[in-house]
């Protein structure tokens, strides 16, 4: 009767062993494939904050910055370099806008929506300057009030 009795426990452990052995990859494989989408994620995440920051400085800070500074833009073109620009930005953030997921990056993401808008009046006004031949002012709004609200 004993023998009974360990033939079946063995065979039960022997069951026991080989269903480990053929799910240990399974496991594995399911367990390196949950770490590389969070690996993935994280990356997706830094690489659209990073992106983010990219837009900020392609939108017409560097024309501004090479009107204000006598640079190679023309006056006259940079209204309508800035227009396109702008929009070109409008647009991306709106994309943008489509990734946000927790209320965190919702609230953050309108912050910075709204920083941006800040940093354009400044621009504004800065332009404006240019335009009326009021270079000496536009410079120094420039620098005292747009860079800052740029950073």
């Amino acid at each position: 009767m004993k023998l009974v009795v360990l033939k079946k426990l063995s065979l039960a452990a022997a069951a026991v062993l080989l269903l480990l052995i053929v799910t240990s990859p399974i496991t594995t494989i399911w367990m390196i494939r949950q770490q590389a989408v969070s690996i993935v994620s994280d990356t997706l995440q830094g690489l659209s904050s990073s992106s983010l920051a990219t837009m900020n400085v392609s939108e017409g800070f560097l024309q501004t910055a090479l009107a204000v500074n006598g640079g190679d833009v023309e006056r006259k073109a940079l209204p309508e370099i800035l227009r396109e620009s702008t929009a070109q930005v409008d647009a991306q953030y709106e994309a943008h806008r489509q990734t946000v997921h927790s209320e965190l990056e919702r609230r953050l993401f309108e912050e910075l929506l709204e920083k941006r808008e800040i940093y354009r009046s400044s621009r504004k006004a800065v332009i404006e300057l240019l335009e009326a031949g009021k270079q000496d002012r536009a410079a120094a709004l420039f620098e005292d009030d747009c860079i800052p609200k740029f950073h």
